[in-house]
């Protein structure tokens, strides 16, 4: 978020096309300082993306074409006493919105409970992993329905099942958590999401019983199955040669 000077923009927050010319003046910015051809401050941005954007500029780190390419998003603002104005281009228009309340929530939230930011990304992962089902979902999605479903536990598992288990039954209208802007996603796939999130909800409950029963092969193909490939198997006793991934323990790491 690039917060610029209301004296300096004078017609900007008016609707009309002021909302596109914040938007360009952020790509004017992010090329004059970052870009890979002849950035002043570094040379770190391949592309920069607008005409397909209706908040921000849209940065590529990595190639485009690369995929999971790393980008920025790069949003103009302006400072108003309850809050920010962002643009949106294609309406024309500027909303206010809150981004600092959800920021200062999630920051709480981690200063009462430590695994609360790790576990966060664990889900972002999970919900990249089953686009196939759920379309895109936004980080920002992610966030608020880790504030309303991810409950405190010293037990990651358990932690990560209780997620899946409210959000399996969570409403799914993900609203701005300021309640300024409304739905966050509104074109979400509610009905995909909440397939992935049932099934990863059954297979958390399912894993969380093997180790009850002492079956840790079994306990984490219930968790490949919903965190993909890149969790590892524990082998059985005396499979493949007895070799294989260690088996993963709920211990502090780092």
């Amino acid at each position: 978020m690039v917060e610029f000077d209301q004296d300096e923009h004078p017609d900007w927050g008016e609707d009309g096309g002021s909302a596109e010319e914040a938007i360009e003046r952020c790509h004017d910015l992010v090329n004059d300082l970052l870009s890979v051809s002849h950035g002043s401050r570094a040379q770190l941005v391949r592309l920069i993306r607008t005409a397909d954007r209706n908040r921000a500029a849209k940065c590529f780190v990595d190639p485009p074409e690369q995929d999971n390419a790393f980008t920025v998003d790069v949003m103009p603002a302006l400072r108003r006493p309850d809050g920010i104005l962002i643009p949106f281009k294609k309406e024309e228009r500027w909303s206010l919105a809150d981004p600092e309340y959800l920021i200062n929530e999630v920051a709480r939230r981690q200063q009462d409970w430590s695994l609360f930011r790790p576990l966060v990304r664990v889900l972002k992962y999970w919900s990249r992993q089953h686009e196939d089902v759920t379309g895109t979902v936004k980080s920002l999605v992610m966030e608020v329905l880790a504030l309303d479903c991810l409950s405190v536990s010293n037990n990651r598992p358990e932690a990560l099942k209780n997620f899946f288990v409210n959000a399996s039954t969570h409403s799914l209208r993900v609203e701005d958590p300021a309640e300024l802007s409304g739905l966050i996603q509104p074109s979400l796939d509610v009905a995909g999401l909440r397939r992935s999130l049932e099934d990863a909800a059954a297979d958390a409950v399912a894993a969380l019983r093997a180790v009850a029963s002492n079956d840790q092969p079994a306990a984490t193909r219930h968790w490949q199955s919903v965190f993909g490939t890149a969790f590892p198997l524990v082998l059985p006793p005396g499979g493949a040669g007895e070799t294989g991934p260690r088996p993963v323990r709920d211990s502090p790491q780092g």
